[in-house]
């Protein structure tokens, strides 16, 4: 495996599982953000069913919900189920390190997580204050192989982890009295009223033990419309795509669980339709602008069509941001392009053209959105509730600043990009390859091979099988809609 090939592992890895420190932001959200959500009764392992049917979020493979016995500090949290949560490589040895890649060539030596040296002084992030209680959770908390220090425990909901709250378990005077705090509201409840009672989760007071962090994943991992699941609420990796976009994501429910339905902003968000989001939701535009949640199909061909573009010419704050044709010593070392390379090539993925600054700047945007650096966001916003005037958010700024913002703009950027470019050469398959109506007749799932219908007085989004698995994509689901009537052989013979 050559290095491209190993960075853009570390790519999807960053797409599916990085938050770039936007635990920070969202644990804000939760305690402070005027009792609009809480992804901590989002959770709610009770619910693990209906997640998908309720709010289109994707369930991480190999985890079951919790029984009550199982509860951490009174939360219920995904349990794995066995050691299905473990994201193990195809073949691996007996310390869970890689011995063939995907495309079957043998990893020489073997590939596993890296091994600190033995004068490192440990992981913690930060000094506990109840080292009993800080190591007894830790020790209970969910896990699927990954560096928890780097990307969190899993929570059972694709695309959100968990990191511990250091407001909670730091040594700290206040942290102390968080702890007890949340004993006394949450741990002593005999009724679970964490999850129901407004009084105890919109509770301004109340610091929770974990911070949720987000990763673009979240919003952009869905069914597979080629492989979708047998059962939508427990799919497995084979059932999942990276790059199809949430098609069945509903803003309301996910970004707003805690308002009531006669709340303005409760509203406002349900008429998003599912599968949209507004970008601007958090920094706030005083516009209600949602759009699709883009899938990123065959970007390596969106390269190549765009060198016969003509190119466009970018101000200086634009050249601060890398372009592809600045070249790999441009890109990792951050250097200004020379004089008169203000023109550049720029392929265009997504609808309303908020990448028309390049790749990389583009991708940087999709952290940030999430709340990257989200310490800037209150100097430049008023974050949820607006009704002030926006100022941008500087790349200078954010550099000097910001260690998230830096290690996303010279490493994990760069990742990405060799990513969603997998393919562009060489025999490895596209990472964006286009994914085709006619072979949906190929798939393994029964039900893709079966008639479909509408079900009466549905959303169309709800398109199912007469029998089998619920399956889904954007682009096959409409082509189905127009082609009900024609024998599946026929209509893929259309494509």
């Amino acid at each position: 495996m050559d290095d491209k090939e190993r960075n853009a592992i570390r790519g999807r890895n960053t797409w599916l599982l990085w938050g770039g420190g936007n635990e920070t932001f969202w644990g804000w959200l939760q305690e402070q953000g005027y009792g609009i959500t809480d992804f901590l009764v989002l959770m709610d392992s009770r619910q693990r069913n209906n997640r998908f049917k309720s709010a289109g979020m994707i369930n991480q493979p190999g985890f079951r919900g919790a029984r009550p016995d199982e509860r951490i500090l009174g939360l219920y949290i995904d349990r794995p189920d066995g050691d299905k949560s473990l994201l193990r490589p195809k073949t691996y040895n007996a310390e869970n390190e890689e011995t063939t890649d995907a495309q079957g060539r043998p990893v020489d030596p073997p590939v596993g997580l890296p091994k600190p040296p033995s004068s490192h002084r440990g992981t913690d992030l930060f000094k506990p204050g109840d080292p009993d209680l800080y190591y007894k959770v830790q020790a209970m908390m969910p896990r699927d192989g990954l560096d928890y220090t780097v990307y969190g425990y899993p929570s059972g909901i694709f695309g959100l982890r968990l990191m511990l709250n250091p407001d909670f378990f730091g040594d700290t005077a206040e942290a102390a009295r968080a702890r007890t705090y949340w004993k006394d509201r949450v741990e002593s409840s005999t009724h679970s009223s964490f999850y129901t009672d407004p009084k105890i989760n919109k509770d301004r007071n109340l610091i929770r033990p974990f911070r949720v962090s987000m990763s673009c994943g979240f919003c952009h991992v869905a069914p597979h419309p080629l492989n979708p699941p047998a059962d939508v609420e427990n799919p497995k990796w084979e059932n999942l795509s990276s790059v199809i976009g949430g098609q069945y994501w509903e803003a309301q429910p996910v970004t707003a669980n805690l308002l009531p339905r006669n709340n303005f902003l409760h509203h406002f968000l349900a008429s998003q339709p599912p599968g949209t989001i507004d970008t601007s939701l958090v920094s706030t535009d005083q516009l209600n602008n949602t759009n699709i949640i883009n899938a990123v199909f065959d970007l390596p061909s969106r390269i190549a069509r765009a060198k016969v573009k003509p190119p466009e010419k970018q101000s200086p704050t634009n050249l601060l941001m890398q372009s592809l044709e600045d070249g790999e010593p441009a890109r990792y070392t951050l250097d200004p392009p020379p004089a008169g390379k203000d023109m550049r090539h720029f392929p265009m993925v997504l609808f309303p053209g908020e990448d028309s600054c390049g790749v990389f700047a583009a991708l940087a945007r999709v952290p940030l959105n999430i709340g990257v650096f989200s310490e800037q966001w209150a100097r430049c916003d008023n974050p949820v509730i607006g009704f002030t005037k926006q100022r941008p958010f500087e790349i200078a700024t954010n550099r000097t600043n910001s260690v998230y913002w830096n290690v996303n703009e010279k490493y994990r950027v760069g990742y990405m990009a060799d990513f969603f470019l997998l393919g562009i050469s060489g025999t490895v398959p596209k990472s964006t390859a286009p994914m085709k109506l006619k072979d949906a007749a190929r798939s393994g799932c029964p039900a893709v091979r079966q008639r479909w219908t509408v079900p009466a007085k549905r959303h169309r989004r709800a398109l199912t099988p007469q029998h089998g698995c619920r399956a889904s994509g954007k682009g096959a689901a409409r082509l189905f809609e127009q082609l009900l009537h024609l024998p599946l052989q026929q209509a893929a013979g259309w494509v």
